[in-house]
């Protein structure tokens, strides 16, 4: 589950943070985890959970067997993760 954050502990001002995810997902094995905060989707900034789904929506419907890079925010540092 996502939801959007705004001005959390780690001075974070925009995106959607992740609230729960199943281990049994691509994304958790793709390192994906709880309270991590997705700010960017293939390198378009998210500043909500509208904006998110409409990334990730364009995305699904490009070619098959394409990642999707996201950009977290993860105690502070910033992350590029690659999903199947």
């Amino acid at each position: 589950m996502l939801e959007a954050t705004r001005g959390s502990n780690f001075d974070v001002k925009q995106g959607v943070e992740v609230f729960s995810l199943s281990q049994s997902r691509g994304s958790w094995a793709a390192g994906l985890r709880e309270g991590d905060v997705i700010i960017e989707v293939n390198r378009r900034q998210i500043a909500d959970l509208e904006a998110f789904n409409a990334a990730t929506s364009a995305n699904a419907e490009g070619s098959s067997g394409s990642l999707t890079a996201l950009t977290i925010i993860r105690d502070g540092r910033r992350m590029l993760l690659f999903l199947p």
